[in-house]
């Protein structure tokens, strides 16, 4: 029953699902109707807009929309005792921000990405589209008020066609924080150069072989929405569990994967996914 009701909310009349095994691949592929509003195709752009080289990339739609659904169907949800507009509205009094006006109201397509090629310069990046420059702009100066008053002293940002932006380093952390705006884009990075690939990136995802290998994996013209390099991956799992025989066990497995993607696509009522894992 927990089930259909949670189909019924997110407006699902039918559903159903298959599982495909071949020598290059296992896919789950997904089929449901809905009367929902479909999203289109401009989240998967924007993954692959992501910067090449990055190991893990995921597709977050407009935040701003899925973060107020969310909030509205958790206030739905909610039991005795527990209120979501009041710890908002505890936050507005602690922090000085209006979640909804000052931050979801300007979040549009968003993208995450992760990169970095040994664990000394692991870093990444969520990237929004903004709806409104001078809000992100403003949110911005809140932000830095904030960290100022929790004793992070921020730095002013400057370069790659920033706008306005500053950055922090957590007492005792090994990484810096950027939040950044430049033109319609907000970036907020851990490290550096997860920043500066984020601005300005050499390649794009879109260019990487493995990236084109796991659309390709998703056929009906699905682009990822989703996409992990599990070789990447493995390799610095490999370094940080170097000699464990957990690992030892696990790695003639992650040697057979190459990458995860899933994606969707709509055609009228019908929503189609897919999720697939490249073998190697």
């Amino acid at each position: 029953e927990s089930i259909r009701e949670l189909l019924d909310r997110r407006g699902i009349e039918t559903f159903a699902s298959g599982l495909q095994v071949s020598g290059s691949a296992l896919k789950v592929r997904v089929a449901a109707t809905s009367k929902a509003d479909g999203q289109g195709g401009e989240p998967t752009k924007l993954l692959a807009d992501l910067p090449a080289g990055a190991w893990a990339a995921l597709a977050l739609g407009d935040l701003g929309k899925s973060i107020s659904t969310g909030l509205d169907s958790l206030d739905g949800l909610a039991g005795p005792g527990f209120d979501v507009q009041s710890g908002l509205d505890l936050l507005e009094q602690q922090a000085g921000i209006d979640v909804q006006k000052d931050l979801l109201s300007w979040m549009g397509q968003t993208g995450l990405f992760v990169r970095g090629t040994s664990l000394t310069d692991i870093g990444g990046a969520l990237v929004v589209q903004s709806k409104d420059a001078a809000a992100t702009k403003a949110a911005l100066a809140k932000a830095r008020t904030f960290v100022a008053d929790a004793g992070l002293p921020a730095q002013d940002l400057t370069g790659n066609g920033i706008d306005d932006g500053f950055s922090v380093k957590p007492g005792g952390a090994p990484f810096e924080i950027f939040a950044a705006l430049a033109g319609d884009r907000f970036v907020l990075a851990v490290n550096r150069q997860a920043l500066d690939d984020a601005l300005d990136p050499a390649k794009k995802l879109s260019d990487d072989d493995a990236f084109k290998a796991g659309a390709e994996l998703l056929g009906d013209g699905m682009q990822p929405s989703f996409y992990l390099d599990v070789p990447k991956v493995a390799g610095l799992i490999g370094l940080a569990a170097s000699g464990q025989q957990g690992y030892a066990r696990a790695e003639p497995y992650l040697d057979r994967i190459g990458t995860i993607t899933a994606g969707s696509k709509r055609e009228g009522d019908l929503q189609l996914q897919t999720f697939a894992v490249g073998i190697r």
